[in-house]
């Protein structure tokens, strides 16, 4: 009996909705649960102009990285920015977050845009448990405030932004703050253009003397940063599968820089978090250049970044952690659990750990460490104070002395490290304007765009200004990762000695020639020996 009055009315509301636009009432975050199967919630947000025009660069960062975080949507549910739908979704679970990128060319300037959820059946019964937040590169919207509410179908001027600040449910710009909300892994990361292994060598062009050969590709390896070769010519692999998020921890805090907190230091193998991180190896048993073996010789670690061989064993950079695992008969298989050799490298940010480990000339074992976390690194087994360092070094242990040391302070993001045929250490940067950084020792180099607040004071008082990054003739787009010097026959001889640099942003890789200036280098481009659309 009730039921049957029930539909009738709704229905009612429904095709008078549909003339004369939906009838909306004010509610709030979290909203009251609803016995509809259909409802719809309505806010206006009004966003910097930043986030409305290109900066002049089709890659804008602050346009490219907005996206719409959602949580606690049992149900199907769809998104509406001024009109158009940018979320068709069959729910999130409860407990879980989802973030969704805004498309480019919606939010309008000055304007406050109209953001319209439709929640059906289960996520109608819920209501909005917890408030969507719009984010940047760097600042956050949190809409939890006054939100509309109506169980019409609204009409299309209600689905229109507006030129002026409504009296309801209305955020307006100067609401942005800096980014402080912990950021879940999303069910599901926003992928781009995605192509099948055999495909992809089609896309690629390069110059008339080079040719480029598919080595290895998913499924064997995923996400790799960082491949190294032994005495045996085989080629050594991390697979940073793990990424972005340490397994076992819960991210408590954060700041703007995406310097995280988490609720624990995670303990060192193998008594460890299990993730999904790799390292493999893989073999070229006729010399032809193609790998026919492939054996995955350490699996389920959880932020292993970066392998190399050698003293009799394997070294993994496993952040917080260099291990040491022992492997004298070299049957890749470790003799016993690993040495812990190093610990206390921050892991705040996970694409500004301690990375990049690479025998030096020297002898020493070197690894970087990126511009978003901070380091107390301690020798365990040793009384001496933790080393500190805030920002991007590069560092340097010795595997026999068992001495640790920051070589230099300073550079980019730095991830990734080489050496060239002369012993002289680079890498890339994360910026503009340069192909990276030629670092020296004990040399105190310039911090990733200079920000007292970001890093802190300088950690040698006494040093009379900052040593650059190498400089260009030419002008330089964001962003040149990694640098490194060609030094093999293989490539033409019109190579030789040149700088090559990995644009991942403009799909190209980069020849320069380095011009000795000083104690240091500049350098100029010549081309592109590979590109990509």
């Amino acid at each position: 009996m009730v039921r049957a009055f029930f539909l009738p009315a709704f229905y009612l509301l429904l095709s008078v909705g549909q003339v004369t636009g939906a009838v909306w009432t004010t509610t709030s975050i979290p909203t009251q649960p609803s016995q509809q199967q259909k409802i719809w919630l309505r806010c206006y947000l009004q966003v910097p102009d930043r986030l409305t025009k290109s900066a002049g660069d089709e890659r804008d960062l602050w346009r490219s990285s907005t996206v719409l975080a959602i949580a606690d949507l049992p149900g199907p549910f769809e998104i509406f920015l001024n009109g158009q739908s940018i979320v068709k979704s069959p729910g999130i679970p409860v407990g879980k977050e989802q973030r969704f990128k805004v498309p480019k060319n919606i939010l309008k300037k000055t304007h406050f845009n109209s953001l319209l959820i439709r929640l059906e059946k289960n996520s109608s019964k819920r209501g909005l448990a917890s408030a969507p937040v719009l984010l940047d590169y760097f600042n956050e919207l949190v809409l939890g405030g006054e939100w509309q509410f109506t169980t019409t179908a609204p009409s299309k001027d209600d689905f229109a932004s507006s030129p002026e600040k409504p009296k309801h449910a209305a955020y307006s710009s100067n609401q942005f703050r800096l980014s402080s909300r912990p950021l879940a892994r999303t069910i599901e990361p926003i992928r781009g253009r995605q192509v099948p292994p055999g495909e992809d060598l089609a896309l690629l062009e390069t110059d008339d003397d080079l040719v480029v050969d598919a080595l290895l590709s998913e499924p064997e390896i995923a996400q790799p940063t960082h491949f190294s070769f032994d005495t045996r010519g085989r080629m050594w692999v991390a697979q940073y599968r793990q990424y972005p998020y340490p397994a076992g921890l819960a991210m408590i805090g954060r700041d703007q820089y995406y310097r995280s907190k988490y609720d624990r230091v995670p303990p060192a193998p193998p008594n460890h978090d299990r993730g999904a991180d790799i390292i493999s190896v893989h073999e070229d048993l006729d010399g032809d250049g193609v790998y026919e073996t492939s054996k995955n010789v350490l699996t389920r670690l959880n932020m292993a970044n970066s392998v190399v061989r050698g003293w009799g064993g394997i070294w993994v950079m496993h952040t917080p952690y260099l291990l040491f695992y022992p492997d004298q008969n070299g049957d890749d298989i470790p003799d016993s659990d690993p040495e812990i050799r190093l610990a206390g490298f921050g892991l705040e940010d996970t694409h500004s750990v301690a990375n990049g480990l690479v025998w030096g000339p020297d002898g020493w074992l070197y690894g970087g460490q990126g511009s978003t976390t901070t380091s107390r690194v301690t020798r365990p087994g040793y009384d001496d104070p933790p080393t500190y360092n805030e920002g991007p070094i590069v560092w340097r242990y010795h595997p026999r002395t068992r001495e640790f040391e920051v070589f230099a302070d300073g550079g980019g993001n730095t991830f990734g490290l080489h050496f060239d045929a002369e012993g002289r250490l680079f890498s890339g940067h994360n910026g503009a304007g340069t192909r990276g950084f030629h670092f020296i020792q004990n040399g105190q180099y310039l911090k990733q765009g200079k920000n007292p607040g970001k890093f802190g004071p300088p950690p040698n008082p006494f040093a009379f200004g900052e040593l650059t990054m190498m400089a260009s003739t030419n002008s330089i787009p964001r962003f040149s990762h990694i640098g490194v010097c060609i030094d093999a026959p293989a490539l033409p001889s019109r190579m030789q000695g040149q700088f090559l640099s990995v644009d991942p942003l403009h799909h190209t890789l980069i020849s320069s020639n380095r011009i000795p200036t000083g104690s240091t280098f500049k350098t100029t481009d010549t081309g592109f020996p590979l590109r990509s659309k």
